[in-house]
């Protein structure tokens, strides 16, 4: 197997996304009518948010709850330093993290790999663009965190 062929294309990465988006947002709909049933009784003005930004949807205590962000930091650094070395989404893909050795990363490489992602989806998700002409296809967060994303199940 050539080097490139070691690690996760562009494709196999962008679907697991998409498969730990859809179960991340069960589990906080879930934690939401379990732990906050009131605020899925709010009746939001979509339509408008959508169409005139303001100031108030920034107070919204719903939309900007910390559940939105502790969930999803829970769940891609507990699997990322995980047995598994991948997300749900990941595993169902064939794919894995790995630090530049090949071995298992920590939780403060996870961590860091985590907040780096929003570095990654800034100004249009050039970021992720990048795996497309690295040699070890990574992404930004994946350069700053000393990441790569391997093919294979461990």
């Amino acid at each position: 197997m050539s080097d490139i062929n070691l690690y996760a294309g562009f494709f196999q990465r962008f679907f697991a996304a998409v498969m730990d988006v859809i179960i991340l947002g069960f589990v906080t709909f879930i934690a939401a009518a379990t732990f906050f049933p009131e605020w899925l009784l709010v009746n939001h003005d979509w339509q408008r948010m959508m169409t005139e930004p303001s100031p108030d949807l920034m107070l919204d205590p719903f939309i900007f709850h910390p559940m939105h962000f502790v969930l999803p930091a829970l769940y891609y650094i507990g699997f990322y330093v995980s047995r598994w070395q991948a997300t749900v989404g990941m595993r169902m893909m064939g794919i894995y993290i790995t630090n530049m050795e090949g071995g298992r990363i920590s939780i403060i490489r996870g961590l860091l790999r985590h907040v780096a992602e929003f570095l990654s989806a800034l100004l249009f998700m050039i970021g992720y663009l990048l795996i497309l002409i690295t040699p070890k296809r990574q992404a930004l967060h994946d350069m700053i965190a000393s990441t790569t994303v391997r093919r294979g199940v461990l």
